[in-house]
């Protein structure tokens, strides 16, 4: 099942043009910071009641589903 969901957000990758995979290499950068400082925080004890780690799914699943996350990129709700 979670190997038809990735071949197909893949099989909509390959369709996006320049741009919009610029849009999109961008905004996953900037997830990934938010991944590693999650994980830094999560070493460090530092996020004990679990606020930024609800802040960084929210963010990332705003985006995937194209929503109002604050990281929406314009293409990713062309991956649908």
């Amino acid at each position: 099942m979670c190997f038809n969901k990735v071949n197909r957000h893949f099989l909509s990758i390959q369709r996006l043009g320049t741009d919009e995979l610029a849009d999109l290499f961008d905004d996953l950068k900037v997830q990934d910071k938010l991944e590693m400082d999650l994980k830094k925080k999560r070493i460090e004890d530092r996020d004990e009641d679990g606020e930024y780690e609800a802040l960084v799914r929210r963010k990332f699943l705003g985006k995937s589903r194209g929503g109002g996350g604050s990281l929406t990129p314009k293409s990713m709700s062309r991956l649908r």
